[in-house]
C-alpha cells in the first residue's frame, strides 16, 4: 500500500463513500489527500481536490446529519491560514462557503454536540494571524456561529477534546496547549442546562452469509436530541461465545447500559456490517450512537455460523430388483452443531423407482448410514441426494447412484380351480 508522506500534518480514518471499508485522510507537507480503501489497497481519490496544507489538522465528521462524512481541515497554505468545511455529496466533497471559521495553523480541530440540540458543533484551537485561540462554534441547521459566552484559553501546538468526564449528561472540554510561553492544559465543565439522553437500541438484527463473508444489518434507532436518525452512527460487538466481545471490541459496557469507554463517533455509519471470519459460531450486537457519544444499550443479541457441514464421499449402488439395502455409509463433519444434530433430508431422480419416503437413515457420533427400499417390480436408476442442514442454515450436499437391476422373474401360475 503505497501513501504519500507528510509531515507537520494529522491523519483521519473514517468511510466516506459508504461502502463498508474505512478510508483515510492525509494533510501536511501541503498535501491533503483522500485515500479509498478498495477492499485489498488504497488508491487515492483524484476526484477530490482539497487545499494543501501544512502544520495542518483533519477530520472526518457528520455536520450535516445526513449519513455521510464530511471533512474539516485547518492548516498553512503558505498564502493564508485556514479552517474549512468541505460537504459530502455521493462521495464527492465541496467546500461549504457559507461556513466561516477562523484560519489557525499548529492547532487542533475536534467535533461534538456541547449544546445538547442533536448537531456536531465545532472546536479549534491553534495559532490564528490574530494570535493564539480557542473557539467554539455552535452547528445551527449546518450553519457555524461562534459562541462569545464561552470564554477558553488561547493555545498553540494544541490539541483539545470533548468528553463528558462528569457524567452530568453533557460533553465538556479539554485543552492543552502553550499560552503565552505557559504550557498549559485545561478542563471547561459544561454547564449548559439541557442533559442528553441516549438514542434507543437498535432493533430487527439481521445476517447473511456467503463464504466467509458476514453482511449484518439493523433497522435505524432513534434519538430525542439528533434531528435525523441518519445523524446517528453505530457500534458493533462480536464475540465467540454468547456475551463476549474478543473478536471485535466495542470499547462499550455491553452487558450493562452500553456506556462508552471512549467519546468518539461508533465505526459504521450506516445500518450495514461486512465482516470477514474464519469458520465458527459467533454471537453479536450493535448499538447507536448519539452526537454527544452517548451510547444506546446494546440490541439483543443474534448468532450466526460460519462453515457448512461435510459429508463424505457416498458410493454409488447396485442391488437386485425387489431387495432393500441398508449398509449405504458415510459421515458428517460441522464445526457449529454437534455431531447426529443436524437435519438430513433426501432427494430423488426416479421416485417411481424410489420415492424420497423410502430413504431412511441411522446416526451413531456423526457416522451415518442409510436404508433404501426402492418399489417392487421396478428397475432402472435413481440420482439420491443428501442434505445436510445445520441450526444456521447451513447446508451441504452430496449424492450418489442407485441401481436397481431388473431379475427375470420366473412364471407364475394362479391356482386353477377343479373341473367337472
Amino acid at each position: 500500500m503505497s501513501l504519500s508522506g507528510v509531515a507537520y500534518g494529522s491523519s483521519a480514518l473514517g468511510d466516506y463513500n459508504n461502502d463498508g471499508l474505512i478510508d483515510i485522510l492525509l494533510t501536511g507537507s501541503f498535501t491533503a489527500k483522500v485515500y479509498q480503501n478498495t477492499g485489498d489497497a488504497f488508491s487515492e481519490d483524484t476526484d477530490i481536490t482539497l487545499p494543501g496544507i501544512m502544520y495542518a489538522t483533519s477530520v472526518f465528521f457528520d455536520y450535516d446529519n445526513d449519513g455521510d462524512l464530511d471533512i474539516l481541515i485547518t492548516g498553512d497554505t503558505l498564502s493564508n491560514y485556514i479552517a474549512k468545511v468541505y460537504r459530502n455529496t455521493d462521495g464527492n466533497f465541496s467546500e461549504d462557503t457559507g461556513i466561516t471559521l477562523i484560519g489557525v495553523k499548529d492547532g487542533s480541530s475536534t467535533f461534538g454536540d456541547y449544546d445538547n440540540d442533536g448537531d456536531l458543533d465545532i472546536l479549534i484551537t491553534g495559532n490564528s494571524e490574530s494570535g493564539h485561540i480557542a473557539r467554539l462554534y455552535r452547528n445551527t441547521d449546518g450553519n457555524f456561529s461562534e459562541d462569545t459566552d464561552v470564554d477558553l484559553t488561547g493555545v498553540n501546538y494544541s490539541s483539545s477534546a470533548f468528553g463528558d468526564y462528569d457524567n452530568d449528561g453533557d460533553i465538556d472540554i479539554l485543552i492543552t496547549g502553550e499560552s503565552e510561553g505557559v504550557k498549559i492544559a485545561r478542563l471547561y465543565k459544561n454547564y449548559i442546562d439541557i442533559s442528553n439522553l441516549p438514542p434507543s437500541e437498535p432493533t430487527a438484527l439481521n445476517t447473511v452469509v456467503t463464504g466467509q463473508n458476514v453482511l449484518l444489518s439493523w433497522s435505524a434507532a432513534s434519538d430525542a436530541e439528533t434531528i435525523s436518525s441518519a445523524g446517528l452512527n453505530y457500534n458493533l460487538r462480536i464475540g465467540s461465545t454468547s456475551g463476549a466481545s474478543d473478536i471485535l471490541a466495542p470499547m462499550a459496557l455491553p452487558l450493562s447500559s452500553g456506556y462508552r469507554l471512549i467519546p468518539e463517533r461508533g465505526m459504521i455509519q450506516n445500518l450495514t456490517a461486512t465482516v470477514n471470519l474464519p469458520d465458527g459460531t459467533y454471537y453479536w450486537s450493535v448499538q447507536a450512537i448519539d452526537t454527544a457519544f452517548a451510547g444506546s444499550e446494546f440490541a439483543t443479541e443474534a448468532s450466526f455460523a460460519i462453515g457448512s457441514p461435510e459429508i463424505s464421499i457416498i458410493s454409488n449402488q447396485s442391488i437386485s430388483e425387489d431387495t432393500s439395502i441398508d449398509s449405504i455409509s458415510f459421515m458428517i463433519t460441522d464445526t457449529n452443531a454437534s455431531p447426529c444434530s443436524l437435519t438430513i433430508t433426501f432427494d430423488s431422480s426416479n421416485t417411481v423407482l424410489i420415492p424420497t419416503e423410502n430413504i431412511s437413515y441411522t446416526c451413531n457420533s456423526g457416522y451415518y448410514t442409510l436404508t433404501v427400499n426402492p418399489e417392487l417390480n421396478q428397475s432402472g436408476t435413481s440420482i439420491l441426494t443428501v442434505m445436510a442442514m445445520n441450526p444456521y442454515g447451513n447446508t451441504a450436499t452430496s449424492s450418489f447412484s442407485l441401481t436397481v437391476t431388473e431379475v427375470n422373474d420366473a412364471p407364475q401360475i394362479s391356482s386353477i380351480s377343479d373341473q367337472s
